[in-house]
């Protein structure tokens, strides 16, 4: 188990002026387990802030008021079914605090389940099938001109190595 922290603060410049975003401090906990051939994983993370974007312009300062209030978690599982061959499943969800959460604008939910086969010590292979539902995290506006879909399913493979 354990707590980490996203931090940030931004200050910067360019041609026409300069900006500054406050600092601030978003703690992520999260805990794992793991015994045998089972593994079991999660996170949970919660912020919200209300601060503003100070534009520092030729014609005066020009100040863009920000507020988020957002929610996330994920829990995670997975099973050794066979020396080379591991099952394995995830839910992660997300939630935009500040607006209706029945909106799928609102809120994304995503559904995994995998497996895995390890080729030998250094290669593996991973194939998941994901149950997207919301479109809070914006998967690829740009190539959804018609509109993002509140429901969409993806199936993913990969290859990797490890050393």
């Amino acid at each position: 188990m354990g707590v980490s922290a996203i931090v940030s603060n931004l200050d910067g410049s360019g041609a026409n002026g300069t900006f500054h975003i406050p600092y601030g401090t978003q703690p992520v906990f999260y805990a794992k387990f793991e015994k045998g051939k089972l593994f079991a994983g999660g996170e949970y993370k919660r912020g919200g802030n209300l601060f503003a974007v100070t534009l520092a312009l030729p014609s005066g300062p020009f100040v863009i008021p920000t507020r988020y209030d957002m929610q996330s978690w994920y829990a995670m599982m997975s099973y050794r079914v066979l020396p080379k061959l591991q099952v394995g499943s995830y839910y992660s969800h997300y939630t935009n605090r500040l607006g209706p959460n029945t909106l799928p604008a609102n809120y994304s939910k995503d559904l995994d389940i995998s497996g895995r086969y390890d080729i030998n010590n250094y290669f593996y292979a991973k194939v998941e099938e994901h149950f997207v539902h919301g479109t809070a995290l914006s998967y690829y506006p740009g190539t959804n001109l018609a509109g993002e879909k509140p429901r969409a399913n993806l199936l993913a493979a990969k290859v990797g190595f490890n050393f």
